[in-house]
């Protein structure tokens, strides 16, 4: 396809997909961010595009950008990803550690369960279909980024979960191949039961009734813990973050600067992005608009650097946030910036709030300790996005604004209890 069309609507194709399975990618002419392009090959891509549509919103599902035929074929431009799980386990010698093995799992299951409740059945859940983040401050967050399920016969939720299972057993036996594990697991019906905590969870998901999610995750968290009080009576391990209880973006140069120098830099970026985006009402070029972006991009990175240093102890989890905490800093810079952006072009007010939500939404993963404040920003960011979505994309992420005020309610009524216990 590489004689074909430059553009695709606002995109300028970087590389074509060059044989089936592969990814080709594309740059917005005017945000300059780089996305992923999918050609339809053995299958018509439509029904992934629906999918992602029906799933918009959710946290670790790519955000869905452009869909039509060029030269014939289906094209579907999504957000670009990192590495598979597969890509990382060869890379890594094909081994996980246990500790990564657990972490993955609550993040594998989150996926699913999501597209669960957008009824969603994917039915070919493999190492392939998850990836790592395409940002920095998504470099260990979990995406689902295979939604071509064409399958017979039709799967059911219990599928994916199972499939699930068989991913995990399969990473902690260390197999030479995902094709020739499948080949062994259908030909010896293997229960993947040598991973021990698996067991737990294969029973749970064959007993008959709805799923429940959280218990489910509830067997890996408990067997997390477990590991980590054992770990830390062997290495006598002080203090309550001696071992993380999430798998934290590696974001390198900014990682080894002092507390001081990234506050400095942060001002200094925040100072910039004021210049760049001028005075309101000022009509700017589009390169001006792409690095306010990279500036943009460049201020999440130093924020995450920052949580993920000031994270408080499980001990402090339930006191009230002050003004001057991090969470509070950053939710002032995003509505600034928000609102600053107003006169821009609707493509850089998508990618702005785009960017904002799914940055909330890592933080939602990797700093759990200020999930009830997460969940509320995740709300209105949410809502924001609703309002600028063409006609086809509002319903989907009405879903997801509700979804956040849910999960704020939960969170806050969690809160509630353990005070009153506290009390006592």
């Amino acid at each position: 396809m590489a004689s074909e069309n430059t553009y695709i609507g606002p995109f300028e194709i970087i590389e074509w997909p060059g044989a089936p399975g592969e990814v080709g990618s594309a740059r917005h002419h005017t945000t300059q961010e780089t996305v992923s392009l999918k050609a339809e090959w053995c299958f018509p891509l439509a029904r992934e595009m629906h999918n992602l549509q029906a799933a918009a919103g959710g946290v670790g599902i790519p955000l869905f950008h452009w869909f039509g035929m060029v030269g014939g074929k289906e094209i579907l431009i999504v957000d670009s990803c990192g590495p598979t799980l597969e890509d990382v386990f060869s890379g890594s010698g094909r081994y996980f550690s246990m500790r990564t093995l657990l972490l993955l799992a609550d993040q594998l299951l989150s996926r699913v369960e999501f597209i669960h409740s957008r009824n969603i059945v994917h039915g070919n859940l493999s190492p392939f279909s998850f990836a790592f983040g395409g940002c920095e401050w998504q470099s260990q967050q979990v995406f689902l980024v295979d939604f071509c399920t064409e399958t017979d016969p039709e799967p059911t939720s219990q599928d994916d979960l199972h499939a699930v299972g068989r991913i995990l057993s399969y990473f902690y036996e260390q197999a030479q191949s995902w094709e020739q594990y499948e080949h062994q697991y259908e030909r010896q019906q293997s229960t993947g039961a040598s991973m021990p905590v698996l067991r737990e969870f294969l029973a749970a998901i064959s007993t008959r009734g709805p799923v429940d999610y959280n218990l489910l995750r509830e067997i890996f968290r408990n067997a997390y813990h477990e590991l980590v009080t054992h770990l830390g009576y062997a290495l006598d391990l002080k203090g309550p973050r001696a071992l993380e209880s999430s798998i934290l973006p590696r974001i390198s140069r900014l990682s080894n600067l002092e507390t001081t120098v990234l506050f400095d830099d942060l001002s200094s970026t925040l100072s910039c992005i004021g210049r760049i985006s001028g005075m309101p009402g000022t009509i700017l070029p589009s390169r001006s608009w792409a690095g306010l972006i990279s500036k943009f991009d460049k201020m999440l990175r130093i924020y995450m650097v920052l949580l993920c240093r000031d994270r408080p102890s499980c001990a402090k989890e339930t006191q009230v946030m002050g003004a001057y905490h991090l969470p509070n800093r950053l939710w002032r810079d995003l509505r600034w910036l928000l609102k600053r952006i107003n006169i821009a072009p609707e493509s850089v007010r998508l990618a702005v709030t785009g960017k904002a939500y799914y940055f909330l939404a890592a933080l939602y993963e990797a700093v759990s300790s200020y999930r009830i404040y997460w969940a509320e920003y995740l709300s209105i960011v949410a809502w924001a996005k609703k309002e600028l979505e063409p006609e086809s994309g509002k319903q989907a992420w009405a879903r997801t604004t509700f979804f956040w005020q849910d999960a704020f309610n939960s969170l806050r009524a969690t809160r509630s209890v353990i005070k009153r216990l506290q009390q006592f």
